[in-house]
C-alpha cells in the first residue's frame, strides 16, 4: 500500500577513461537498487535506483525513512547511532518487522567505473556475472534471538563477510553512511534543530560531520597500545636482569670448578714424581754395600708405606675429581638452561621492540608526546649496554682470576719439586 515515486532522466551510455570502449551508467559505489525483506515496515520491497538524483515520495508511516535506514545497516553503519528515534526504534531488533524473526536488506552498487572494489573470493560463475554487470551486492541479515537480543550476519557477492569488511567496502566508495552530513535522517535533523543542551549535540555533529571523532577514538586507541607495549617493555627488561645475574654467577661457578681441576692435576703429578724419587733414592742406596741393606729395607718400606698412603690419597683425589666433574656437568646444564631463557628473553625483547616500532610508525600524527617515551627507552638501552659491559668485564676479572690460580698452582709445583730433590 506504500506509495513511491521515483523522477529522474537515464543518461546516455558514456565511456570511461580508465577502461576505452566500456558503456558505464554511473561512478562506482552508486546505488542501483535495494530490497528490503521484514525490515521495520516492509515485509518484501524492492527500489530500483536511477543513478542520479532520486525522488522517494510517500506518505507519513510507510516506510520511506526505514529504506535509508536500510541503505545505512546493509553499510555496515548504525541507523540509530546518532538519535535515539533515528529511523525508528533504538535497539537493533528494532529493525526486525514485528512477528517476525527474519529481515535482510540488499543493495547492488555500481562497480564497472575505474578503481572497482576488487571481488576475489566469488565464485567462477558469480564472478563472472558480476563482471558482465558490473555490480557488487551487500547483504545483510537480521535474527532475532532470545532474551532480546538480535545476530547480525553480512555478504559481500554472496560469500559471508564481516563488518569490518563491509565498512572498508563503503570507506572504498566513499559511502559516509554515519556522517550526519552525508546521510542526515528526519529524527537527526529534528533534534539538531531542537538542541537544549547548550550546543553539546551541535558539537558532537560537527565532530562527526568532519569525521574527527574517528581519528579521537582511534588516537586514544593508538595511545593504549604503546603504553601496553611500553608496559610489555619493562617487564622484559626486569625478567631479563636476574637472567644475567644468574649467568654471571653460573660461570664464576664454572670458573672455579676449572681451576680446582687443574689443582688436582697438579697434585696428582707431583705425587707421581715423589714416589719415583723415593724409588731413585733407594735404588743408590742399594749400591752402597751389604751394610746398608737392613737399613735400605726399612726406607724401602717406609717408601712402600708412603707409597699406599699415597695411592690412598690418589684415590680419594680421583673420587673428589669425578664429584667435582659431576657438579661441574650440573652447573653447565644449569648455565645453558640459563643461557637459552636468556636467549628466549631476547627474543621476546626484539619481538616487544618490533612492536614498539609499528606502534610508532601508527602514531605519526603524535610525535611530539612520544618525545619523552623515546628518551626513557633510550635511556633503557644504554642502561642494558652498560649492564652489558659490567657483564663482560666480570668475565674478564674472572679469567685473570683463573691465570692467577694457575700461576699459583705452578709456583706450589715448583715448591714440591724443590722440596722432593731436597
Amino acid at each position: 500500500n506504500n506509495r513511491f515515486a521515483v523522477a529522474a532522466s537515464m543518461p546516455a551510455a558514456r565511456t570511461s577513461a580508465g577502461r576505452p570502449g566500456r558503456p558505464i551508467q554511473a561512478e562506482n559505489g552508486v546505488l542501483r537498487s535495494i530490497t528490503l525483506t521484514n525490515f521495520k515496515a516492509h515485509s518484501h520491497f524492492h527500489l530500483d535506483f536511477n543513478p542520479h538524483v532520486n525522488f522517494i515520495v510517500g506518505s507519513n508511516g510507510t516506510g520511506k525513512s526505514a529504506i535509508l535506514a536500510g541503505v545505512i545497516q546493509a553499510l555496515g553503519g548504525n541507523p540509530n547511532k546518532h538519535s535515539g528515534t533515528a529511523g525508528g526504534a533504538r535497539a537493533a531488533q528494532g529493525l526486525i518487522q514485528d512477528g517476525r524473526d527474519y529481515a535482510s536488506v540488499v543493495l547492488v552498487l555500481y562497480n564497472g567505473s575505474d578503481d572497482p572494489w576488487e571481488t576475489q573470493r566469488a565464485s567462477t560463475q558469480t564472478q563472472a556475472r558480476l563482471e558482465e554487470e558490473r555490480n557488487v551486492t551487500v547483504t545483510s541479515e537480521l535474527t532475532r534471538l532470545a532474551g532480546n537480543k538480535t545476530s547480525s550476519r553480512y555478504k559481500i557477492n554472496g560469500v559471508a563477510a564481516t563488518r569490518k569488511q563491509v565498512a572498508a567496502l563503503a570507506e572504498h566508495f566513499n559511502l559516509q553512511v554515519e556522517n550526519p552530513c552525508a546521510v542526515l535522517t528526519q529524527a537527526v535533523h529534528a533534534n539538531f534543530l531542537r538542541e537544549t543542551s547548550g550546543g553539546k549535540r551541535r558539537y558532537d555533529f560537527f565532530l562527526a560531520a568532519c569525521n574527527a571523532d574517528i581519528v579521537r577514538e582511534r588516537l586514544l586507541a593508538a595511545r593504549d597500545e604503546y603504553k601496553g607495549i611500553a608496559t610489555s617493555l619493562e617487564k622484559h627488561e626486569e625478567r631479563g636482569a636476574p637472567l644475567a645475574d644468574r649467568v654471571a654467577s653460573t660461570s664464576k661457578l664454572v670458573a672455579e670448578a676449572s681451576r680446582r681441576d687443574a689443582l688436582e692435576r697438579d697434585v696428582s703429578a707431583a705425587e707421581a714424581e715423589l714416589a719415583w724419587a723415593e724409588v731413585r733414592k733407594v735404588e743408590r742406596a742399594a749400591g752402597a754395600g751389604e751394610a746398608e741393606v737392613s737399613r735400605l729395607k726399612d726406607k724401602v718400606g717406609e717408601a712402600t708405606r708412603r707409597e699406599e698412603s699415597a695411592v690412598e690419597e690418589l684415590g680419594r683425589l680421583r673420587a673428589l675429581t669425578e664429584e667435582r666433574t659431576r657438579e661441574r656437568e650440573v652447573r653447565l646444564q644449569q648455565l645453558h638452561a640459563a643461557q637459552a631463557a636468556a636467549k628466549a628473553a631476547a627474543q621476546e625483547h626484539r619481538k616487544a621492540q618490533r612492536a614498539a616500532g609499528e606502534a610508532q610508525d601508527a602514531l605519526g600524527e603524535t610525535r611530539g608526546e612520544l618525545a619523552a617515551a623515546r628518551r626513557r627507552r633510550d635511556e633503557v638501552s644504554a642502561q642494558h649496554e652498560r649492564k652489558r659491559g659490567n657483564l663482560d668485564s666480570a668475565k674478564a676479572a674472572a679469567a685473570a682470576r683463573l691465570d692467577a690460580a694457575r700461576r699459583s698452582a705452578g709456583d706450589a709445583k715448583a715448591a714440591a719439586a724443590a722440596e722432593v730433590a731436597e
